[in-house]
């Protein structure tokens, strides 16, 4: 969700959807459907401001009323492991139709599996990339990265020097600047942008660095480069024979992603609270929690084997 104009109900915006989603379950409560037993909500962590605090407080305040208890995170994706800074705001609700036992047990599992608690997350992170090793393509021997870095080298303008003086460059002299870059957007050729990459051409119309590949930024919102690949390889011909996923859908599409690292790890949390107190088991302690998502993260990292689209 965006709130660039605010999440005013006449505000004609993506942040519409939330109150598309309360239109949802207010019809499911009157035409007596369950209601889903979670919702999760991503946001800017604008949204608990004051210029939306009304709102917010309204919305929190209809789930209250059907039977949800909701937690909130505001999280930066470089506590969980991506060199990227990328702070939002998260809503988990679970429905517990007032049960005030699971309301209880729920808390005080969110009190002790905070990950808002930059001490517990380093406790559960163990995977953390890095420019230089994992996410930066700079073997241009590589034909496929040597082309993606054409295509993001910007004309030799004043415009684009200006950008180049004003952000922060991630590759310069043969060395890489492990540094954490600024979040990224749907666009690159901006400022401010998420970094530079020094890139000298003989071409004297060219700037002689590029912005971030699309490839680069879906590695920065924690993608695996084969999930990547696969879009590209199965990419087809739209209207006007031209591909589907242009270079700027791909920026658009990896820009209003949410992190895969952070996003997991909340499911994780779903994934206990829905097995463990839900279902009225109690088991509720932070080892216990630790041994069941160690099963989760052994099974995340088995390898499917998906079917190329001929």
């Amino acid at each position: 969700m965006v709130i660039k104009d605010g999440i005013d109900r006449d505000a004609h915006n993506r942040s519409g959807m939330l109150w598309e989603v309360e239109r949802i379950l207010k019809e499911r409560v009157s035409s007596k459907l369950e209601l889903p037993k979670f919702l999760l909500m991503e946001n800017v962590s604008a949204i608990l401001t004051s210029r939306h605090k009304q709102n917010f407080d309204e919305w929190i305040s209809y789930l209250n009323e059907i039977g949800y208890i909701n937690h909130i995170y505001t999280l930066n994706a470089s506590d969980f492991g991506i060199p990227q800074k990328r702070v939002r705001t998260y809503m988990v609700s679970i429905l517990t139709k007032h049960d005030e036992k699971k309301e209880k047990k729920i808390i005080e599992f969110f009190e002790n599996n905070d990950l808002e608690n930059k001490e517990y997350v380093k406790s559960i992170i163990f995977n953390h990339k890095n420019l230089k090793d994992d996410i930066l393509k700079l073997n241009y021997k590589n034909k496929q990265y040597r082309m993606e870095a054409n295509e993001c080298q910007p004309n030799n303008t004043e415009s684009r020097r200006e950008i180049y003086r004003k952000n922060d460059v991630l590759y310069s002299n043969n060395k890489v600047n492990n540094i954490i870059v600024s979040t990224v957007t749907t666009k690159q050729d901006r400022h401010p942008n998420s970094g530079l990459i020094d890139y000298k051409t003989d071409d004297e119309n060219k700037s002689q660095y590029r912005y971030l590949t699309p490839r680069e930024c879906f590695l920065l919102m924690g993608f695996d480069e084969d999930d990547y690949q696969r879009i590209i390889d199965n990419n087809f011909c739209g209207r006007k024979n031209e591909l589907f996923f242009t270079r700027d859908k791909l920026y658009k599409m990896a820009g209003n992603s949410i992190v895969v690292n952070v996003l997991e790890e909340i499911f994780k949390q779903i994934i206990y609270i829905q097995e463990e107190i839900l279902v009225e088991k109690q088991v509720t302690t932070v080892c216990k929690f630790k041994e069941k998502m160690k099963l989760v993260n052994d099974m995340a990292n088995i390898k499917i084997k998906y079917p190329i689209c001929n």
